[in-house]
């Protein structure tokens, strides 16, 4: 990576846990670490997707 280095740790995310980016290639930038993480609604806890 060259330059802008804010969403380093999102792309390294991607690549190590071979996450798919399909459908979300228009905003390949603009992606963190929200787009793979929810919360469960009962305990409040961080699920992975």
């Amino acid at each position: 990576m060259v330059g802008d280095l804010r969403n380093a740790g999102v792309y390294q995310h991607i690549i190590q846990q071979h996450k798919s980016i399909e459908g979300m290639e228009k905003r390949l930038f603009k992606l963190s670490f929200a787009d793979w993480y929810d919360i469960d609604e009962k305990t409040g806890e961080f699920l992975y997707r």
